[in-house]
C-alpha cells in the first residue's frame, strides 16, 4: 500500500479513460488502443489517432502512428501525464514526440478538477494532428544526421536525462541489431531496448529519445 500525503487525490483509470474520450471528440479520425501496461505503480496506455502514415517515403523510418500516451498512478508514484507519442509500426518502438510542446497535460493528484482538465486537454488536442506531422518531419531529418561514436552519444543522452548507465549495454546491443549510424539510429536503438524494461523505465527511455532528437533538430544549421 502506498504512503501518500493528506492532499493526495487519486483519479481512477476509468475516469482518465472517460476524460480522454471526451476531450478527443473534436479530433478527426478514429482512436485505437495500441499499447497498455498495468503495474503496481502505474497504468499506462497509448491511443493511436487516425491512420498510420509514411515518413520520408521508403527510407529508414517507414510507417508511424501518431497518438497520445497516458500514464496514471493511483498510489502516488507519478503524476497524471499525457504526451504526444509516435509508434514505428515496423518494430512497435514508441517515442515521446521530439517537440518542445509534447506534454499535453501533467497534473499532480491533488484537488483535480475533471471539467477543467477536459477543457485544457481539448485545447491541446486541437493542435495534435499538426504536431504529429511536425514530429514526423523531425524523424525524417534525423536520418540525415550522421553519428560517429554511437556508444559515446548514447552515454551522453543517458546523462542528459539523468538515467542510469546500466541502460547503455542493452541500447548498444539493440543498435547492433539495426546499425544505422545516424541520430535516428540512436533513437531507434533506445526505443527498441526500452521494450525490455518496466513500463515506467520504458517511458523514461522513450522520453529521452524524443528529447535527444529535439536537441539534434535545434542544433541543425
Amino acid at each position: 500500500r502506498a504512503l501518500v500525503s493528506p492532499g493526495f487525490s487519486p483519479i481512477e483509470d476509468s475516469q482518465v479513460g472517460k476524460l480522454v474520450i471526451a476531450a478527443m471528440r473534436p479530433v478527426d479520425g478514429e482512436m485505437k488502443l495500441i499499447r497498455a501496461d498495468v503495474t503496481d505503480r502505474t497504468t499506462s496506455f497509448v491511443v493511436g489517432i487516425g491512420r498510420p502514415y509514411r515518413v520520408g517515403g521508403d527510407g529508414e523510418v517507414g510507417d508511424v502512428w501518431g497518438g497520445v500516451m497516458i500514464r496514471n498512478s493511483g498510489v502516488g508514484f507519478a503524476s497524471l501525464l499525457m504526451v504526444a507519442h509516435l509508434v514505428r509500426l515496423a518494430c512497435r518502438n514508441g517515442m515521446i514526440c521530439p517537440l518542445p510542446e509534447a506534454v499535453l497535460l501533467r497534473r499532480r493528484h491533488r484537488a483535480l478538477d475533471e471539467k477543467r482538465l477536459r477543457r485544457e486537454l481539448a485545447d491541446k488536442l486541437e493542435q495534435l494532428p499538426a504536431q504529429l506531422r511536425m514530429a514526423g518531419d523531425v524523424l525524417r531529418a534525423s536520418t540525415g544526421r550522421r553519428v560517429v561514436d554511437v556508444e559515446d552519444v548514447v552515454r551522453g543522452v543517458l546523462q542528459q536525462a539523468a538515467l542510469p548507465v546500466r541502460f547503455l549495454a542493452p541500447i548498444v546491443d539493440a543498435y547492433n541489431r539495426e546499425p544505422l549510424p545516424t541520430a535516428f539510429g540512436v533513437s531507434q536503438a533506445m526505443t527498441l531496448a526500452a521494450q525490455r524494461f518496466s513500463p515506467e523505465e520504458r517511458l523514461e527511455l522513450e522520453a529521452a529519445a524524443g528529447s535527444y532528437l529535439q536537441r539534434v533538430r535545434e542544433a541543425a544549421p
